[in-house]
């Protein structure tokens, strides 16, 4: 590994706080869903904005598109219908509004190219609506962009980001939510249209990180070395007590916690102890172990031994269940590296024992 300049670390560190990327609250559509969700979206936008439908919400997703585009809500006339996937010449329009004295017709995009025929799409509104005094053609998309006039668009299509229009329908959204189904699942996909705002990358993070590459990768070296110098630490302090061959896994936990799982390389069972890296500065490194539910009340005996001094806080009594099996698990916190150190060893010292009972096996 080359040398790796602090100073420079820490310079580079306190100028790079400006641009992390931030925290966004998961919604059921990371969970639920995979890739990117441009149709289930716009079909929930399209149920929502519907006032006629069955989510209670009236006219509220309406009243809030109009404000994003800057429209008069009451210019367009009465509510007519919401349209999804409507087939013209040569394509399908995401999402048309007919109102009285307007339509809007809205073309949804999350990550995928602007490539549409758009010309085709204004073709389409000026011969099916031509008895409108309004057309409105809107860009629905992560950064708001819009398109201009060109050699085949005779109309700019105003651009909306889906983090605006969020921000706009919540301005009429209830404080408080009834337990309705709909209601719960419109403030998801509100949120959701926010969270694309912000998990997004924008211009200024991109040539950031790509100007400093060289840095951010030294910084990626002395975070390896930390680990690997966690591992040998644990190895050192074993080999004092005990001298044994220690098996390693890395991992990482909730998508940004690394975690470190250590168990003897002549273990037969599935028993382990992990140390989490915590981001809470208040609790920064968590040890977690799990035992079989047979030998559970061995190994609670087993930690009598263990000094409180190691640990600030622990927990217990919940488990979980891994090849037929109930695992209940135990967390502590340490705030000092050393003192997680000898407490991962005296868990392992722990758990040595019970993988040398022949009733660990488990199917």
């Amino acid at each position: 590994m080359s040398q790796i300049d602090l100073e420079k670390c820490r310079e580079f560190l306190d100028h790079a706080k400006g641009y992390f990327m931030p925290e966004v609250e998961q919604t059921f559509f990371d969970v639920g869903l995979r890739g990117h969700y441009e149709n289930p979206t716009t079909e929930l936008l399209a149920f929502f904005l519907d006032p006629n439908n069955a989510h209670g919400l009236g006219d509220y997703f309406l009243c809030g598109l109009f404000d994003a585009l800057e429209l008069d809500y009451k210019e367009s006339g009465s509510f007519i219908l919401v349209s999804r996937e409507v087939q013209t010449e040569v394509g399908r329009i995401d999402l048309l509004i007919e109102m009285e004295n307007t339509v809007i017709i809205i073309e949804c995009k999350i990550n995928h190219h602007v490539n549409n025929p758009f010309a085709c799409y204004e073709s389409y509104a000026g011969t099916t609506f031509k008895n409108k005094p309004n057309k409105v053609f809107v860009l629905l998309s992560i950064t708001g962009e819009g398109l201009s006039k060109s050699g085949d668009n005779s109309y700019c299509w105003k651009g909306v980001s889906y983090e605006n229009l969020a921000l706009s329908i919540k301005e009429y959204m209830p404080d408080n939510v009834d337990c309705n189904k709909w209601q719960i699942l419109a403030r998801e996909l509100l949120l959701q249209f926010k969270n694309y705002g912000v998990i997004k990358m924008d211009k200024e993070k991109f040539e950031f990180a790509l100007t400093n590459l060289e840095s951010i990768n030294q910084l990626k070296m002395l975070e390896d070395a930390l680990y690997t110098e966690v591992v040998k630490r644990v190895e050192h302090r074993l080999a004092e007590i005990k001298p044994r061959n220690i098996r390693v896994r890395h991992q990482v936990w909730d998508k940004t916690s690394k975690v470190i799982r250590f168990s003897l390389d002549d273990w037969q069972g599935e028993h382990d102890c992990a140390l989490c890296f915590n981001k809470d500065v208040n609790k920064p490194f968590m040890i977690r172990t799990w035992v079989v539910e047979s030998n559970e009340k061995i190994f609670s005996e087993s930690l009598s031994g263990i000094p409180s001094k190691l640990y600030f806080d622990v927990k217990s009594g919940e488990s979980e269940t891994y090849k037929g099996n109930r695992w209940p698990r135990w967390d502590w916190w340490s705030k000092e590296i050393e003192s997680a150190i000898e407490l991962i060893s005296q868990l392992i010292l722990a758990l040595d024992k019970i993988e040398k009972l022949a009733d660990n096996k488990i199917g």
